[in-house]
């Protein structure tokens, strides 16, 4: 096709042609020396249609790279969060929290250990179901009073008194 052709095959105006030709459009034969440009219909549409792709691919990739702004934002924001959090003291180190927590478990399980030889002289030889019952949970209630997990926070230095918040 030579260029009036195809710019009407395309609905364009000749000068788009033109512009695309500058873009890298294929032209089967450059115009010169008394011949007209001549156009591969199917290659033409092969590079608009490459053309376009690429064209949707970038502005894809800048609505990915706008997701990514908003995610560093929402991201330093946390940061920045955290930071202040830790500088009111309202954080503490994982291996403190660890610590503590392994104290707090191993009292537990102490306390409840040491259920049976507590609660024995109570019931022993007691026939009162009512009575047993009762008497199991007041010692189990006695050997968890005081056990707070907060305290632990409270008394240890590291944590700089971060139960109470």
């Amino acid at each position: 096709m030579n260029r009036t052709e195809m710019a009407d095959c395309l609905s364009v105006a000749p000068t788009t042609l033109d512009a695309w030709t500058r873009e890298g459009c294929p032209v089967e034969h450059r115009p010169g020396q008394g011949k007209a440009a001549e156009f591969d219909s199917g290659d033409v549409i092969r590079w608009l249609t490459n053309r376009e792709k690429a064209k949707a691919a970038a502005r894809a990739d800048a609505g990915d790279l706008d997701e990514l702004r908003g995610e560093k934002i929402r991201v330093e924001t946390r940061l920045k969060e955290l930071q202040l959090a830790r500088e009111a003291g309202q954080l503490a180190p994982l291996e403190h929290i660890e610590r503590a927590l392994t104290n707090w478990v191993i009292e537990l399980r102490t306390r409840l250990l040491a259920l049976p030889q507590r609660v024995a002289p109570r019931i022993l030889g007691e026939t009162d179901e009512s009575l047993l019952k009762a008497a199991m949970s007041d010692e189990i209630r006695q050997a968890l009073s005081g056990l707070v997990l907060a305290d632990l926070f409270e008394n240890d230095e590291e944590f700089g008194g971060l139960a109470d918040g």
